[in-house]
């Protein structure tokens, strides 16, 4: 039985607040249909926006839609003038279905009402008389000072979830208007995939081309660019270079046998997409003609330059009703993306294009503007070129006394004592440590004993001279021989000996030790010939400085130092200790070999002498950063030279 809409008549005409009067009017409108359930919508908005719920049960019934179906349903009862009846998703329509009516009024903005009705045994009349007095209720609330509305009909409306299969002039107009407004590809891209999707009402239009040897995605329907990183859009791209190289088209579920390198791409895209229904539509690169023999020659040149995918996922499409619009769109949509390829491959396009945009440079509106960017671009080229500067080349390099001796171990032995340490000052041949060595102690005594062995046998054989007078030669001879191993004994013995003293370490000069650590380097440790023991700098005297210029750089002071003769190059430099300050040098040496540092770096070592007597030096091998001075040139080159030094060696060295 149809209620009075009296209440609601009232409640249109009162100064209820929105949310209050949201609450009532769908208390209101439920009990006059009958509904279980009941949500309004603030439709004012992209976004819908929940105003107000209603529910007679702790859990009404539910229709079968999708949130996607519901979305697209909402749409279109916003942009309806009368009220939508929903029954089902399905097909096929049963009476004792759950109802949804959907309607739209308008009070303080635009608001979508949706109730869910379960029949009573009602007959399709009923559902037609509530549906009417769903339509009078709204109009009455948004038109409260009339009553009275007549009853409208209003048509049942299903959802439709499958692809629109007709349109009208106005529309297909507006679509090949929108899809041929550019000639840049990735434009025309973005615009076939979303106005196709939008004329079919589909769920997604992808558009493929064919772009530096291989099929790649250039635009989804939704979205203002492409994430290449998405499994969804590196399985499309997979899935399209495996379908278009064929030049056919492709239906899914239609086809039913595929190649097992088609059907796992296409299992593992389907999986992740959620796809029901897919079609993969080639763009040749010419229009195909209307009677095409497959075998010919023509046929076969006209290779394919990109692909539109169609997808749905929410039902599957049947190939006799949806070809005639698939095919529809492809034809106007592929001829747009070939005008534009076609557009882009003119020879030397990007430069065309890049000349083309520099019109606007020239423009009334822009010439202001382009001729003081010109003048400040001159202005910055003639400040580059002559604006002259002190240019200086930097290398890194210690400090370190002028006078410093190493001092190293003459033979393999073991240092014994140790008499100095780090810091101590030695004067010249004081003691410094004293070494010992088993082998060659072990010589002297042996040589020792071999000498007084020697000298017995001599010293007996000349007794025997004066009693034996028999065999005076033979005893002569004994005497001459003994006397020259003698003395190769007591040669060898002066040696050893000489090797002996050289075991007690002296000072060779008067100083300071500046060798770190020393008895845990050498205490009781047995050395090398030739090993680096202590090392004794004069701190107190002059300092000098060792720079080790990177040999890219040689070519600067080799240059100065030709124009300038034999006066010294300036030099600069900073302590890594304090950076505060600058000091002064001139440059006194410069080494004519290639050395390696120890980064394995081949450097020019350069010596240069501290002037002024204000630097307070703390420690050896300090570090400094320094700056030779090479004359005057201009800023432009003080700035770029490494780049052009980079260009000459790795560009234009190559091509000359």
């Amino acid at each position: 039985m149809i209620k009075s809409l009296d209440g609601i008549r009232i409640l249109a005409q009162s100064d209820k607040s929105q949310q209050e009067f949201c609450d009532d009017f769908l208390r209101e409108i439920a009990d006059v249909v009958g509904a279980d359930a009941g949500i309004i919508w603030n439709a004012s908005t992209h976004q819908f926006k929940v105003v107000s719920q209603y529910s007679l049960e702790e859990k009404p019934a539910r229709l079968n839609l999708t949130r996607v179906d519901h979305d697209r349903l909402l749409g279109d009862a916003a942009n309806r003038d009368t009220p939508i009846l929903v029954r089902s998703g399905e097909q096929e329509v049963q009476q004792d279905s759950p109802m949804l009516f959907v309607g739209k009024f308008h009070r303080d903005g635009r608001h979508l009402i949706e109730l869910m009705v379960q029949p009573n045994d009602d007959s399709e009349e009923d559902v037609k008389q509530m549906m009417q007095q769903f339509g009078v209720a709204l109009k009455t609330v948004d038109n409260p000072a009339d009553g009275n509305h007549p009853l409208q009909e209003v048509p049942e409306t299903p959802v439709d979830t499958g692809i629109r299969r007709s349109f009208n002039d106005d529309e297909l107009s507006s679509y090949l208007s929108a899809i041929h407004h550019s000639i840049d590809l990735k434009l025309t891209a973005a615009n076939v995939a979303n106005e196709t999707r939008r004329l079919l009402d589909c769920d997604r239009v992808s558009v493929v081309i064919y772009h530096r040897g291989r099929f790649r995605v250039f635009a989804i329907s939704g979205q203002p660019s492409v994430n290449r990183r998405s499994n969804t859009t590196r399985l499309l791209e997979k899935l399209s270079r495996r379908l278009l190289k064929t030049g056919q088209s492709f239906w899914y579920p239609e086809e039913t046998e595929l190649p097992s390198q088609v059907s796992e791409v296409l299992d593992e895209y389907l999986a992740i997409s959620a796809t029901r229904s897919l079609v993969v539509m080639p763009v040749y690169e010419k229009v195909p003609s209307v009677v095409e023999d497959p075998d010919s020659l023509e046929s076969k040149q006209n290779r394919t330059i990109g692909g539109i995918v169609f997808e749905h996922c929410h039902q599957r499409w049947k190939r006799e009703e949806v070809e005639s619009v698939i095919n529809l769109t492809t034809d106007h949509g592929g001829n747009a993306i070939r005008n534009a390829n076609q557009h882009r491959s003119l020879f030397l396009y990007p430069l065309w294009n890049l000349l083309g945009k520099s019109k606007l440079l020239t423009a009334p509106r822009m010439l202001s503007k382009t001729i003081l960017a010109t003048l400040a671009v001159i202005a910055i080229t003639l400040f580059l070129v002559f604006f002259q500067v002190d240019f200086y080349v930097s290398a890194d390099g210690i400090l370190m006394p002028e006078t410093h001796k190493p001092v190293f171990s003459s033979v393999e032995g073991r240092v014994d004592q140790l008499f100095v340490e780090h810091g101590s000052v030695v004067n010249k041949n004081d003691t410094l440590a004293t070494m010992s060595s088993d082998e060659h102690d072990y010589r002297v005594r042996e040589l020792t004993s071999q000498l007084e062995s020697a000298e017995q046998r001599l010293t007996s054989i000349q007794d025997r001279r004066f009693t034996e007078q028999d065999d005076k030669e033979a005893i002569e001879e004994n005497i001459v021989s003994l006397k020259t191993q003698i003395k190769n004994l007591e040669a060898q013995l002066a040696i050893l000996n000489k090797i002996s003293s050289s075991m007690v370490i002296k000072s060779p000069i008067d100083g300071q030790i500046i060798t770190w650590d020393l008895k845990r380097r050498l205490q009781n440790r047995v050395v090398d010939n030739g090993i680096q023991l202590v090392e004794v700098a004069n701190i107190d005297g002059e300092w000098i400085l060792e720079i080790e210029l990177p040999v890219r750089r040689e070519g600067h002071i080799s240059r100065e130092i030709a124009r300038r003769g034999d006066a010294g190059l300036a030099v600069s430099f900073l302590l890594a200790a304090d950076t505060s300050k600058r000091y002064a040098g001139r440059v006194i040496e410069v080494e004519k070999n290639v050395a390696l540092n120890a980064n394995k770096e081949q450097v020019i070592k350069i010596r240069a002498a501290i002037e002024g007597d204000d630097i307070s030096i703390d420690q050896v091998r300090t570090s400094v950063t320094a700056k030779i001075y090479c004359g005057r040139t201009s800023i432009g080159y003080q700035w770029l030279h490494d780049v052009g030094e980079f260009f000459q060696k790795y560009v234009f060295f190559k091509f000359r």
